[in-house]
């Protein structure tokens, strides 16, 4: 942790301990190490004297690699204090709280980023268009700058818009009534590295900048026995491709709760996961920088306390078309609520996708929805219940069968069909998940019952 500010790490006092020796010191987390000031610091409103002119010096420093390995945290140090800037009135007002001889934790591999459509960027400068189909090449270097061969990994690359500019509220030591920040991101995905090899394809977003600054490709790699990490910026984000998809319509949405096995109207723990899967044929906008193009999340159709959920978009390896986002539901009551998900595709197509569920009342064991099939059956049958206890619930459960005439057959303990999934005190499975159990329609002697109408009590009793 880096903290170009006062007295965060003054670890001479005797009568406390300081914000950084907190951090060092936390048993339960916190951090590693801490290059710190540790009295008052001085500073300007130039970039590269004082304060910030040695938070600028360390930066750099700091992901300068030595034949290929990361550098140590106490050379990072020591070279930045031999610095101009590390000469002046603050050089002895930063300490290092931490080993010395800890590395950063940087890949040793490279990730080079190529070409884009074609385009050598190591020679040109490549422009990205708004609905152009573009494609990023590149490879993996080993620490000798070769290409690994041998590598064979996921590839994830983020290409990024230009940065834009925010304006600063409260205008003291900025030279500029505002500061450059790159936030929009056009698309993330995972890619196949064969031979150290890689090859990315997406159409880019309608919602873009358009204003021919660079923009980033971010590549990180990784396998079994190496990572790779590299970026470049040699290319413009503007203009609008000569020929732009021809697609009308809007994304295919699905919406789940937990997991694909869920059905609208089901009942689901507290705080459950949503999942929104995504497919379009041109892409998903992920951006949402034009005006209503975000991944909205409304509950129960409250639409001004819709929640931009596209952040947590993910592309399926190797695909541009298709992903999902993973979204905890947060603060729900229990009873019955609704979700809707409104999504856009790169052309700015809409769809909208809708379902509903109960949150579970957990304080009491309640069984619901129970159905067999095949109904009628012949000699066997599979049993189906849900229940509105966590998972892992500790819980008795008991199958009755009985004819619909005078002669009720014993109630019973079913045993054998279901081992694998509960004993007579073993755990629930999750809330709203179906569970099905074999019945072979025996009775107890072992001899099938005869034909006829049947009734079944499921009773569970929790521990």
């Amino acid at each position: 942790m880096i903290t170009a500010t006062c007295s965060f790490g003054w670890w001479d006092l005797e009568e406390g301990q300081s914000g950084a020796e907190v951090m060092l010191l936390n048993p339960e987390g916190g951090a590693i190490a801490l290059l710190t000031s540790v009295r008052l610091a001085y500073t300007s409103a130039g970039q590269n004297t004082l304060n910030a002119g040695l938070n600028r010096a360390l930066n750099r420093e700091m992901f300068i690699r030595d034949d290929g390995t990361a550098r140590r945290l106490g050379d990072i140090l020591r070279l930045t204090k031999n610095t101009d800037v590390g000469l002046e009135g603050n050089s002895r007002k930063f300490n290092l709280l931490g080993d010395p001889s800890m590395q950063l934790g940087i890949p040793e591999g490279q990730a080079a980023v190529e070409t884009l459509s074609g385009i050598a960027l190591d020679a040109v400068t490549g422009q990205m268009r708004a609905l152009d189909k573009v494609v990023i090449e590149g490879s993996i270097k080993g620490a000798d700058g070769l290409i690994d061969a041998s590598f064979d990994g996921l590839v994830n690359v983020s290409v990024f818009d230009a940065e834009r500019q925010v304006a600063i509220q409260e205008r003291r030591f900025h030279i500029e009534p505002f500061f450059r920040q790159r936030e929009d991101l056009l698309w993330r995905g995972d890619v196949r590295a064969q031979a150290g090899r890689y090859r990315a394809e997406f159409v880019v977003p309608k919602d873009i900048s358009y204003t021919n600054l660079p923009g980033r490709i971010a590549v990180y790699a990784v396998d079994e026995n190496s990572q790779a990490l590299g970026y470049t910026e040699n290319f413009l984000v503007g203009g609008t491709s000569d020929s732009p998809p021809d697609d009308q319509q809007g994304p295919d949405i699905d919406l789940y709760i937990g997991d694909s096995t869920f059905v609208s109207g089901a009942t689901v723990p507290e705080s459950p996961e949503l999942i929104v899967a995504l497919f379009d044929d041109s892409g998903i906008n992920t951006v949402g920088t034009g005006v209503g193009h975000e991944i909205l999340l409304s509950v129960d159709g409250d639409q001004e306390g819709a929640v931009d959920i596209g952040s947590a978009f993910v592309a399926q390896p190797d695909s541009y078309q298709e992903g999902e986002i993973r979204w905890k539901l947060n603060d729900l009551e229990a009873g019955p609520h609704t979700i809707s998900v409104r999504a856009w595709d790169v052309l700015n197509n809409s769809n909208t996708a809708e379902i509903s569920f109960s949150v579970a009342n957990d304080e009491v064991l309640n069984v619901f929805n129970v159905y067999n099939y095949p109904n009628p059956m012949n000699r066997e049958t599979r049993f189906v219940f849900e229940h509105n206890q966590p998972s892992g619930t500790p819980a008795e459960v008991r199958f009755a069968f009985s004819r619909l005439a005078d002669d009720p057959y014993e109630p019973y303990i079913r045993t054998k069909p279901f081992l694998r999934v509960f004993s007579a005190a073993g755990p629930l499975w999750s809330i709203g998940t179906e569970k099905t159990t074999i019945w072979t329609a025996r009775q107890p002697g072992s001899t099938f019952i005869v034909s006829g109408w049947q009734s079944i009590k499921v009773m569970a009793n929790g521990k």
